[in-house]
């Protein structure tokens, strides 16, 4: 059976996923990976507060997610910003 092959795009060899492999296996440099990270734009400031509170039992048959009041402000005030 015959190898199929594909090339990655460069953001897919920079992947938080895989970018251990990729430097790994030669495919990428340790310092174009951390190059990649400088050029990245800092998006702090379009961050949301959040309240969200996830509780996960393997035995449940559906997952349970408990909404707090601060939790529906938060999302009424980012609507309308």
């Amino acid at each position: 059976m015959a190898k199929t092959e594909f090339k990655l795009r460069e953001t897919e060899y920079l992947d938080i996923r895989t970018v251990q492999r990729h430097i790994d296996r030669g495919l990428v440099t340790q310092e174009a990976y951390d190059a990649s990270l400088e050029e990245l734009e800092d998006c702090a400031d379009n961050a949301v507060d959040s309240n969200v509170h996830f509780v996960f039992s393997s035995n449940a048959p559906e997952q349970e997610v408990i909404i707090t009041p601060e939790m529906l402000a938060a999302r009424k005030q980012a609507s309308t910003t």
